[in-house]
């Protein structure tokens, strides 16, 4: 229903969800147990969004609130580790408030919050 919304069009699909459910658990066992058949498959997890957080950009004359800044590009291998140095907005401050975003767009608002 969401791609013949998104696409506006019936979808071509000749995979049965339920076999496709069944084929996947059934190589992910396979490749747990270290069967012969399966030595060349390859699956990775991949982060499907960009994570991220709000942040002030300073541009030198005047501070820009809401900047979406990536820490984790989407479709990256998954576990990952990143870090990522931000400072704080002005001297002295007692606290941060850190949002973890979910999205692609480059202002903090239109990207999904997470925590």
């Amino acid at each position: 229903k969401y791609v013949r919304r998104i696409c506006n069009m019936e979808p071509v699909s000749f995979a049965q969800p339920e076999e496709s459910v069944a084929v996947g658990a059934a190589l992910q066992c396979a490749m747990k147990e270290r069967k012969e058949q399966v030595e060349e498959v390859v699956l990775t997890d991949v982060c499907p969004f960009t994570l991220g957080t709000s942040v002030i950009r300073d541009n030198g004359s005047f501070e820009i609130p809401g900047v979406y800044l990536p820490i984790i590009e989407r479709n990256t291998v998954i576990p990952v580790s990143r870090k990522q140095i931000v400072y704080t907005a002005h001297d002295n401050q007692k606290y941060v408030d850190v949002n973890i975003l979910q999205g692609e767009c480059r202002i903090a608002d239109n990207n999904i919050l997470l925590g």
